[in-house]
């Protein structure tokens, strides 16, 4: 007598009507198969989420690699495969936290964010493209639904950082030497950190840059993808120099640049776009907030062989060229921002606070949108191929206007998109299973 074997991908046996009745009540009920991991492998964001579970615990293979359910073959396997995505997506509105402890629960699109990025590890891990639920779409619609009613309209808005610019940047510049910027911190402007730290404010305002660009994560190794001191060349007279000597650094005049090649990134996480367009930094020495000003200083403080350019940090805190790590970076900007405003107000600003402020700098002084996306090296196709057309002059000439700019009437929701927030993949996803044309 043949035993039947029960297939390793099918949902467990206590499944019947729970998908409608997680519809109906939109709570956190299981058993399903994927919880998001709290120490996953790197690179499969958003809040590094993965494919972890015990089958023991949920009767199911959490790998979804049943190739004739996702491509349709098998009929009946694949209406399952669309079940557990879609009770998932429910499952998950009771188990994700928010991420600010003033919001009651996790909007909708950090909700929908674990999905894509569980449908993202099958893809690139396993190499199957999972079926697409064709009324994921409603339930998605449902759980805003009861977000707003719950949190009110507005709470869908993305809470952007308040932004720095040119003003702020100065006050934060003229933080007297000696200030107490934590326990274990003083301020020293003329230290390895101090010269660093000053470029790095500088740069992060005059080129838009994402923290993670510019300082290296804690547990990380330095290697070839991060911001270099190879990344970093002048045009001094002219001429291009890509090892400039202490001499060449004191000539810079007006009408010099500092060149600076961006990282790679979560837009360009390659360097394709992006990596082999450099940003042209005007050199301006009576300015305090001037990038290549400061990076020159930066220069000349901690020279650097030639040969030696490529394997240095750009941005460190030690004679030894120790890379500038992030948490240091945050605790250095905190106890900076703690001398120039309030400290109930500290919380409103970060090292994202210089990227929102160049955009709204250069919207201020009439900047286009595109225009806008290309400066902050906003993957676009519009943004490309401006990006593109802008030589050392124009990029030049917007730097110093960003520099110029009063933002204190405009307002973050008036920008184009230049932050990489969830909403972007989840709208695209969106379009894509619809079969809208984005």
């Amino acid at each position: 007598m043949a035993i039947a074997v029960q297939s390793p991908y099918a949902p467990p046996e206590k499944d019947t009507g729970i998908l409608e009745s997680l519809i109906a009540e939109l709570g956190p009920v299981g058993p399903f198969v994927f919880v998001v991991a709290p120490n996953p492998p790197v690179g499969f964001g958003p809040g590094r989420a993965a494919v972890h579970t015990s089958r023991e615990v949920w009767g199911t293979k959490p790998e979804r690699t049943n190739r004739h359910a996702h491509s349709g073959l098998d009929r009946a396997a694949q209406l399952d495969e669309e079940k557990l995505q879609a009770s998932f997506l429910l499952w998950v509105v009771g188990e994700v936290k928010p991420r600010s402890k003033k919001d009651k629960q996790a909007k909708p699109d950090t909700i929908y964010a674990n999905l894509l990025s569980i449908r993202r590890i099958h893809r690139r891990r396993y190499k199957v493209d999972m079926v697409r639920p064709i009324g994921l779409r409603q339930v998605y619609r449902s759980i805003i639904l009861r977000f707003v009613k719950v949190n009110g309209p507005l709470a869908l808005l993305p809470r952007r950082k308040e932004p720095i610019g040119a003003a702020m940047l100065t006050q934060i510049l003229q933080v007297a030497e000696g200030t107490k910027l934590s326990r274990s911190r003083t301020l020293t402007w003329s230290s390895p950190t101090g010269v660093s730290l000053a470029a790095m404010l500088c740069t992060a305002f005059a080129g838009g840059f994402r923290k993670s660009e510019l300082a290296l994560p804690p547990g990380r190794e330095f290697d070839l993808m991060r911001i270099s001191r190879a990344s970093l060349s002048w045009r001094i007279g002219g001429v291009i120099v890509v090892a400039p000597t202490v001499e060449q650094l004191n000539s810079l005049a007006r009408g010099d640049f500092a060149i600076l090649v961006p990282p790679p990134s979560k837009a360009d996480p390659f360097g394709v776009y992006f990596g082999g367009r450099p940003l042209f930094l005007p050199y301006v020495p009576d300015s305090v907030t001037n990038a290549a000003a400061a990076l020159a200083r930066l220069e000349v403080a901690l020279p650097v062989p030639p040969l030696r350019r490529k394997v240095t940090p750009l941005f460190v805190t030690t004679q030894t060229f120790a890379p500038m790590i992030t948490t240091v970076a945050d605790s250095l900007l905190a106890g900076l921002l703690r001398c120039v405003m309030p400290a109930s107000e500290c919380g409103k600003y970060s090292w994202h606070s210089f990227r929102i402020g160049l955009a709204c700098s250069l919207l201020a002084m009439g900047a286009s949108p595109d225009l806008i996306q290309a400066m902050c090296r906003w993957k676009s196709k519009e943004s490309l191929i401006i990006y593109a057309r802008l030589n050392a002059e124009e990029y030049g000439r917007w730097v110093m206007k960003a520099q110029a700019a009063s933002i204190s009437s405009v307002q973050t929701r008036n920008l184009p998109q230049v932050d990489d927030t969830n909403m972007a993949a989840v709208l695209e996803q969106l379009a894509e299973w619809e079969g809208i044309t984005a």
